[in-house]
């Protein structure tokens, strides 16, 4: 499935769904609250979370003590995407839908999706979009650079 103008389609979808919902709100960049402050604010409120795994668990943890040992273990791993638009494709006349890199191959990234191969109308005719994928257990370094030295890595890997 893919949204005609990319995830943010979707995720704009959703923020408007919620905010024409009567009684409901969205909170940004919040701290996780603990499950009792959240049940004394809302008693009587069904309780929707969206958050990543580390904020799950420590929320998960103030209410059951159960989940406090999977606050150390259960980590997430950083990734950067980057979109890059350019009039040359990467792959010349060939299209596909992208490429998984091994880890020896001396290439940064992960792999790259080929946008404009997989969803059509994306870009306008001598156009093309890529999306370069880094980081993970192996480049755990990469989510910490400026974004001028990831276009840089990322303008080497494309080299190659």
């Amino acid at each position: 499935m893919s949204f005609r103008g990319g995830l943010g389609e979707l995720l704009n979808a959703m923020e408007a769904k919620i905010k024409s919902s009567p009684n409901s709100k969205i909170y940004y960049s919040q701290e996780s609250p603990t499950l009792s402050s959240i049940r004394k604010k809302y008693p009587n409120s069904k309780i929707i979370l969206s958050c990543g795994l580390e904020s799950s668990l420590k929320l998960l943890s103030s209410g059951f003590p159960v989940f406090k040992k999977y606050e150390k273990l259960c980590k997430t791993l950083g990734v950067v995407t980057v979109t890059r638009f350019g009039n040359q494709p990467l792959l010349g006349k060939k299209s596909g839908f992208g490429i998984l890199f091994p880890s020896d191959s001396g290439f940064r990234a992960l792999g790259v999706l080929l946008n404009s191969s997989i969803f059509s109308g994306r870009v306008s005719k001598g156009h093309y979009s890529e999306t370069f994928i880094f980081g993970g257990a192996l480049d755990q370094e990469i989510v910490k650079f400026k974004e001028k030295e990831i276009i840089n890595v990322l303008e080497e890997d494309r080299k190659k």
